[in-house]
């Protein structure tokens, strides 16, 4: 029996505290890994773009259309047979995708990219945007 005055020192309930720490630590790390590597995630394909002043960088790069320097076409990563450039043209348009970007190297002939531009404008891709690299000023 207790008596008045005096405290109970026994341990009566769980322990309910939790020490978050460790969590804070490895997320911390995690946000840090994340926020270095995303600008590296999407390099794509490799084309040497034409420089441009007026050329801004691409905001959102959901779908980039590259052609690289002799003539293959990329959708992202992915290379597209040339039969089948039209096809997958027709399959973004009807995923509901209505623009894209286009890289393409600055050694591809003009006629050829006016071609690819053609191929998704008829399959419905409304808004095709060049993609051009900033000149550097020094």
């Amino acid at each position: 029996m207790m008596t008045p005055g005096k405290k109970d020192t026994r341990f009566t309930g769980s322990l309910s505290e939790i020490n978050v720490t460790p969590l804070v630590d490895v997320m911390l790390v995690l946000l840090i890994i994340f926020m270095i590597t995303s600008p590296i995630l999407f390099q794509g394909v490799e084309v040497q773009l034409p420089k441009t002043e007026s050329g801004d960088a691409v905001q959102s790069e959901k779908f980039v259309i590259s052609i690289t320097k002799d003539e293959k076409v990329y959708i992202n990563r992915d290379l597209i047979h040339e039969k089948l450039i039209t096809e997958k043209f027709e399959a973004l348009h009807n995923a509901g995708v209505q623009s894209v970007f286009l890289r393409a190297d600055e050694r591809v002939q003009y006629g050829y990219i006016l071609k690819i531009m053609d191929m998704a404008r008829k399959a419905g891709i409304i808004n095709v945007s060049l993609v051009t690299e900033p000149l550097r000023t020094k």
